[in-house]
């Protein structure tokens, strides 16, 4: 889905007549449903709460009583984002502040535990393929196809994407199974499930690092400010690959 069509759909969720925690676990499960990732039957209740439905082309949002109201604030939800074209992901951070300020009140604390590392692993995965994106962008005007150099970049930037969709792929098979049911379950299995999740979070972390630092380093070269010389780039892939290697061994 396209960046501008991303961000049509995340508004109709902002316009929802709905919580900051139901927005997480609505957002989560959009990006779940874009990324072929199954998605909980918590997420399906509020969907069909709030009349939701999620195609290929967007999320559809069916008639209820409200639905000008509705339409109204989503036009100013649309509005204010395409004119601050702010990708910083700020609200989605203060959401999840509150969120987690949210389900620390919450009876049941322990299982929403789960939701949360699933909610930062989507917001960190969002945030790798605008990065991703902007990589793509930068090795077009910084090389050309026939340099060592494109084809290490192009290299390193397909690796990133494709771990980092194993990695969230792997995150989200591991921890669904246990969503309805991880607070009936003995402290010790609890923490194993925390600490095993918690590895899988930490590598889309550092992937997304790798691919901060990439887009920094292709940004400069673009500004011809910092490196001047291929040399200085490859011998960075060269790195930054074996550090690749690492996470896909």
């Amino acid at each position: 889905m396209n960046p501008k069509l991303l961000d049509i759909n995340l508004a109709k969720i902002e316009s929802l007549e709905a919580s900051f925690y139901e927005k997480d676990v609505i957002r989560s499960a959009f990006y779940n449903f874009l990324n072929n990732i199954p998605i909980s039957s918590d997420s399906q209740a509020l969907m069909q709460k709030y009349c939701l439905r999620f195609t290929q082309q967007g999320i559809v949002i069916k008639d209820s009583k409200n639905t000008q109201q509705r339409k109204n604030q989503y036009k100013r939800t649309y509005q204010s984002r395409s004119i601050a074209k702010n990708y910083s992901q700020k609200p989605q951070i203060d959401d999840i502040k509150v969120y987690r300020r949210n389900y620390l009140n919450h009876t049941h604390t322990e299982s929403q535990q789960i939701i949360a590392i699933l909610q930062e692993s989507n917001v960190l995965n969002s945030e790798s393929v605008k990065l991703i994106a902007q990589c793509k962008d930068l090795v077009a005007i910084c090389f050309t196809p026939n340099e060592l150099s494109y084809h290490m970049v192009t290299t390193v930037i397909a690796n990133i994407s494709d771990s980092i969709t194993k990695n969230m792929l792997a995150l989200h098979e591991f921890l669904t199974p246990f969503l309805d049911l991880f607070d009936s379950l003995h402290d010790s299995a609890k923490q194993e499930i925390l600490n095993k999740a918690s590895l899988f979070l930490q590598t889309i972390r550092e992937l997304k690092e790798i691919s901060v630092n990439l887009c920094i380093k292709l940004s400069a070269i673009r500004a011809k400010s910092v490196l001047k010389q291929e040399s200085n780039i490859n011998e960075y892939l060269e790195n930054t690959i074996q550090k690749m290697e690492a996470y896909l061994k």
